[in-house]
């Protein structure tokens, strides 16, 4: 196979590199008759990214099959690159324009090598060997036209919604489709959701070219594949369109600029979870934390008591007195606890009413906590590598001395040279 990228696709060109870097590791790569398909899927196997180019993309196009066609089962006409390899080769997608003139692809089957060839200014020719790497058949099973859901939208809207999302350590978002408009919702797996920054955009159905929803549905999908998507459409100005059907089925994202290429991504949907009741843990997160602590422990006690009488009834040989002394020590366990709790939240009470008669005993352990605080702080700062301080003021012994002084030395008065005439 050869074929030549003229000047101005050689920048769409690596902008779909980039966007296929964002997905996947290695670069699929099928010729055909009517064009060359570059594929990829992501590591965790839950998107799949497809680009065809087609034969008008290209000023000279040549697939070198000769009107062959590949046999079921056979990967004749089918190779794989890594695709850190190619995305060296078009990084700095704004230089592309302004110094190459052309970008020649060549595949030898023979001897198992892409070279692509960049032509540019002043007569510079760069010309990269990359070998196959072992490859498999890949191709995603997907039905769009089976869709009951599907909308088109211009790619800015949709890159100006996500900009708001703009934490880095967010992976996933939802889509929450409504019959009259779509929103766009931060997802993280987080126990305490007062943690974490909730992010929520709202379209209306006015902001897109086609809207057609059946019914109310989630979709949880990878936020890092749509932004490679919308990267590439948006600098294009290409409207993208999504066919979905609900939570668990694949959602799928096409493009296509008629008869330069087309491209598709897949993204696998998260599976919702069934509803379980909601508790008020709202209520729990505002309480005072001397609350909270009482709380714990009088669940301790609880819980220590039913482990005792737990004990007492697991024994085979007890009487009925050293029940009833078992009893008596856990009730007197249990009272103590109960008093030293009280003792804690009658303490607070009195610091928080300004009461001073319980306050000269807490005093002396707030400073001991702050003392041991203080040395757990100063024993982290320290770095275990670094050599005490006898052994540094040893070797750098020079830097703790005084400043030179030359009137020190002997004969420093001593003239031996006179200082030479103005004239001379």
């Amino acid at each position: 196979m050869k074929c030549t990228i003229g000047t101005t696709n050689v920048k769409d060109f690596g902008r779909a590199i980039h966007a296929l870097a964002k997905v996947g590791e290695e670069l699929y790569i099928e010729p055909s008759q009517s064009g060359v398909s570059f594929r990829t899927i992501s590591s965790s196997r839950s998107a799949y990214f497809s680009y065809n180019f087609g034969n008008s993309f290209f000023t000279f196009y040549d697939s070198g099959l000769g009107g062959q066609t590949p046999a079921s089962g056979e990967d004749t006409f089918r190779c794989k690159v890594a695709m850190k390899a190619v995305l060296n080769i078009f990084k700095g997608i704004h230089n592309l324009e302004r110094t190459v003139q052309r970008c020649k692809l060549t595949l030898k089957w023979e001897e198992a090598k892409l070279i692509i060839q960049l032509t540019c200014h002043y007569g510079i020719v760069k010309t990269h060997n990359l070998s196959f790497i072992e490859c498999d058949a890949l191709q995603a099973v997907y039905d769009k036209e089976s869709c009951p859901n599907h909308m088109v939208s211009d790619s800015r809207v949709l890159l100006g919604a996500l900009s708001s999302f703009h934490q880095q350590t967010l992976e996933e978002i939802s889509f929450c489709f409504t019959p009259r408009n779509l929103i766009l919702k931060s997802h993280v797996e987080e126990p305490d959701p007062s943690k974490v920054v909730h992010t929520v955009v709202t379209l209306t159905c006015g902001e897109f070219e086609d809207y057609n929803i059946m019914s109310n549905c989630e979709l949880t999908v990878c936020l890092k594949e749509i932004r490679a998507l919308l990267a590439f459409t948006g600098s294009t100005g290409i409207s993208t369109k999504a066919y979905f059907s609900g939570p668990g089925s694949p959602i799928i994202f096409t493009y296509d600029s008629k008869p330069l290429y087309e491209g598709t991504l897949v993204l696998a949907t998260l599976v919702q979870k069934p509803e379980v009741g909601t508790h008020p843990a709202s209520k729990s997160c505002h309480e005072p934390r001397a609350s909270t602590s009482i709380r714990k422990a009088s669940m301790n006690n609880t819980l220590r008591a039913s482990e005792i009488s737990m004990m007492q009834n697991n024994l085979p040989n007890t009487t009925s007195s050293d029940k009833a002394a078992d009893v008596t020590e856990q009730n007197i366990t249990v009272a103590l606890d109960n008093s030293r709790v009280e003792d804690i939240s009658h303490q607070q009470k009195d610091a928080v009413r300004g009461d001073t008669s319980h306050s000269e005993p807490i005093v002396p352990l707030l400073r001991n906590n702050n003392k041991a605080a203080q040395e757990e702080e100063e024993d982290s700062d320290t770095v275990p590598s670094s050599p005490p301080a006898k052994k540094s003021r040893f070797f750098f012994r020079r830097c703790f001395e005084a400043t030179f002084n030359p009137d020190t030395l002997p004969g420093h008065n001593v003239i031996l040279a006179e200082d030479s005439d103005e004239g001379d």
